[in-house]
């Protein structure tokens, strides 16, 4: 596989997924004791949905049905080893995806056979950062760089910046 020739520009949005997971995760934690039931459900729906996002980009194979979806491998010279094992990985997420997927996108009688509010935001988090660092230590230098620099950008630059910087 090739690396796609858009995969400099994509980058910006693989990190703001991971920017906004992050964000996501430091606001449930700064209103989780004093915050009202609907900004904690806010963020706790951010944090999943945006997790659900980088867990279906890392652990998806590439499909050749849907050419324009980006994933992990995308991103590596030789991802005939990817995706890792989602089960050692991710093993929280790996056992709770069919609810993720259930309860996330639209009301389904599914979420009925789930118990409410017991979402490990916690687990969650530890989850998708260590899916990321492990990621990253899988890439070349310049790719691994690329996302770094467009993680970076989220907060303190913009997307021209983050585009100027890489090129």
């Amino acid at each position: 596989m090739s690396l796609h020739q858009d995969a400099k520009k994509i980058a910006w949005h693989v990190a703001y997924e991971v920017w906004m997971f992050s964000a996501s995760v430091d606001a449930l934690n700064e209103t989780r004791q004093n915050g009202s039931r609907a900004t904690r459900n806010a963020h706790l729906e951010a944090i999943l949905l945006h997790a659900r996002v980088i867990h279906e980009f890392m652990f998806t194979k590439v499909n050749p049905k849907y050419p324009d979806d980006v994933r992990a491998a995308n991103f590596l010279d030789d991802p005939a080893g990817w995706p890792p094992d989602q089960t050692k990985l991710c093993p929280f997420l790996a056992t709770n995806l069919e609810r993720l997927n259930r309860s996330l996108h639209h009301i389904s009688f599914d979420r009925l056979k789930f118990r409410r509010n017991l979402w490990d935001y916690e687990t969650v988090a530890s989850e998708i950062r260590a899916v990321w660092k492990y990621f990253l230590t899988s890439l070349p230098a310049d790719r691994k760089r690329w996302l770094e620099l467009a993680l970076e950008a989220q907060t303190s630059h913009n997307e021209q910046w983050y585009l100027s910087a890489v090129t």
